[in-house]
């Protein structure tokens, strides 16, 4: 098995196009992978929405793991291992108080573990960092399911809103955390407004949802975002924080410096969650960050 590793003639063409660009090969596949949720979306758009929910299920599935699959290889086992434990423990224990704290422990300590196992003396982008993302999205189904099982009037309204009355299903699950549009960086959404969303609650019957537009013009400010970055990377990077010629200047200087490079260091995010935004809204989820 290859593990977190992807196939050499997959690896070339990325690097090249990242050597080309001067960007990260790392980076330019984990924001070639937040793009492919864009024509993922537009297939649901148009011969998935409103059809079977199994279908629906079975299509999400199969992309967000590819998507997983083409950035981390066999590494998106790892997924596959902690969704199987939280389905079991969720059906076994019916949403008690006790499979919530053994499922917050179980994908907490995965988690950790993966970290301490994989880390470096660099910020890597690997397969931890979807992981991350699916760990808090499956703590947070096992509290939904905790709060479906509570008296109404004990929650609050956003719990309300959230509570899962019954157990979800397998596919269910799966189809929430390997969502093409949230994989691999978010955002975050309840599993009922992702079951709400398969069963087209978001649009009128016999229409599709009116956020092609809007979520187009989220992916355009997340790539000129992206630019920004790339950009000004170009001027303030590491490099140039840890050199001799920084340490060199002027206190004041150096303060403007530092604050450029976090502005330009946090445009790197930015870009890519308002990108996986866009995604989201163009599926016709239009999603609210939780």
């Amino acid at each position: 098995m290859r593990m977190g590793l992807v196939s050499e003639n997959e690896q070339d063409w990325v690097s090249d196009i990242a050597g080309y660009l001067g960007a990260p090969g790392p980076a330019l596949r984990l924001l070639i992978s937040v793009l492919m949720a864009y024509p993922f979306a537009m297939i649901h758009r148009a011969f998935l929405y409103r059809k079977s929910p199994i279908l629906q299920h079975l299509f999400f599935i199969g992309a967000g793991s590819y998507m997983g699959y083409f950035n981390y290889g066999d590494s998106i086992i790892h997924a596959y291992i902690c969704i199987f434990v939280h389905w079991i423990v969720v059906w076994t224990c019916q949403g008690s108080l006790l499979s919530t704290v053994c499922l917050f422990i179980f994908q907490m300590g995965y988690l950790l573990g993966e970290y301490y196992l994989t880390e470096t003396a660099m910020y890597d982008i690997k397969w931890t960092i979807p992981h991350c993302v699916l760990s808090l999205r499956l703590i947070g189904q096992a509290i939904d399911v905790f709060d479906g099982t509570q008296r109404e009037e004990k929650l609050s309204k956003g719990q309300r809103e959230t509570a899962l009355r019954t157990l979800p299903t397998f596919l269910e699950i799966s189809g929430h955390v390997f969502y093409p549009g949230s994989f691999m960086i978010g955002p975050q959404f309840s599993l009922r407004r992702y079951v709400d969303f398969v069963k087209g609650e978001f649009s009128p019957i016999g229409e599709l949802p009116a956020s092609l537009r809007a979520g187009l013009k989220r992916l355009l400010i997340g790539l000129f975002y992206v630019g920004i970055y790339q950009l000004g990377s170009l001027v303030v990077n590491n490099d140039f924080i840890t050199s001799h010629n920084y340490q060199s200047l002027p206190f004041w200087q150096r303060m403007c410096v530092v604050g450029l490079y976090g502005k330009v260091m946090l445009y790197k995010y930015v870009s890519c969650w308002i990108v996986s935004e866009g995604a989201c809204i163009v599926g016709g989820g239009q999603v609210r960050v939780l």
